[in-house]
């Protein structure tokens, strides 16, 4: 017999041989095996409160999108008009710059509302949860397209009375022409919400101290 430690032969076990010990000496191994606990029931559902803060945050987040766009309208530059002949403007100012900043406008007035839903959804204990993280990337991406509808209708062409007026200043209508920006509010709430989960001192997120 080589002087190699032999595996158990069955599924109950056998104690290992020590080299050069005989047969007889093996010994069947012992196992203490703790059964498996089971999850509780519904664990995996949101609770009652996660969901009543859902609700609340994604109406805040709506409703902070309607408040963005009227700051997004009133600060967004527009490209200046005259009127030389009814129907009839040329441009009194360059081009793109209007429109590069206007769409710059946007990207930081909704990231400066993810960044604030973010850190202000973390403050209920009894909120946080994986519903949260999915309530603040839609949420915040309807906030964001309010931003942009109400902006976009708050700025928008000149009424054809003015446009017959010769002399006239107009305004171009404002549009977002980086659409892709929608996504940015819903992206940065997440991302700081997830921040603060990742250095969050208690595995339930502070749910067994939540009032």
């Amino acid at each position: 017999m080589n002087d190699r430690v032999h595996r158990a032969e069955y599924a109950g076990g056998w104690a290992p041989l020590r080299p050069g010990a005989d047969q007889t000496e093996r010994q069947p191994l012992e196992y203490r095996v703790s059964p498996l606990q089971p999850m509780p029931r519904g664990s995996h559902w949101p609770r009652h409160s996660e969901i009543k803060w859902g609700v609340l945050v994604l109406v805040g987040l709506v409703l902070a999108g309607l408040v963005a766009g009227l700051v997004w309208a009133s600060v967004a530059p527009r490209l200046p008009f005259r009127v030389v002949q009814p129907g009839e403007a040329i441009a009194t100012g360059p081009e793109g710059e209007a429109f590069i900043a206007a769409d710059g406008l946007f990207l930081v007035i909704t990231a400066v509302v993810g960044v604030l839903a973010g850190l202000l959804s973390w403050l209920p204990r009894s909120a946080r949860g994986a519903l949260m993280t999915a309530t603040l990337a839609v949420g915040g991406s309807a906030g964001a397209v309010a931003t942009m509808v109400i902006g976009q209708w708050l700025a928008g062409p000149p009424s054809d009375a003015t446009l017959g007026r010769i002399g006239a200043l107009i305004l171009t209508p404002l549009r977002l022409r980086a659409t892709a920006f929608a996504v940015v509010e819903g992206f940065v709430a997440v991302l700081v919400y997830m921040a603060l989960v990742a250095f969050a001192n208690q595995e339930d997120l502070g749910w067994s101290t939540a009032g």
